[in-house]
């Protein structure tokens, strides 16, 4: 199975004891670290080998996971800032 979720991609998980939003400090097939403020960061888990290898686990609690999409507006700030 390969990981959609790479490095340096911003998501949201939900479903867990808290909520939160962070950058992806580094991504395999069995394991996600998120990065939280002020340098903390959360260790998401998954089984591969479980019949649902999708869901990952937070300290044994099922979350999801969802790939924070940049609205345009962001991206187009981003790309000014890069050609000036």
């Amino acid at each position: 199975m390969t990981n959609l979720i790479q490095r340096g991609m911003r998501v949201t998980v939900t479903g867990g004891p808290m909520p939160f939003e962070g950058p992806v400090l580094g991504a395999s097939d069995a394991a996600l670290i998120v990065g939280l403020g002020a340098g903390g960061s959360v260790l998401l888990k998954r089984d591969i080998a479980s019949t649902r290898p999708e869901r990952w686990r937070l300290n044994g609690m099922p979350v999801a996971v969802a790939v924070r999409q940049e609205d345009f507006s962001e991206r187009l700030r981003a790309l000014e800032e890069k050609t000036r």
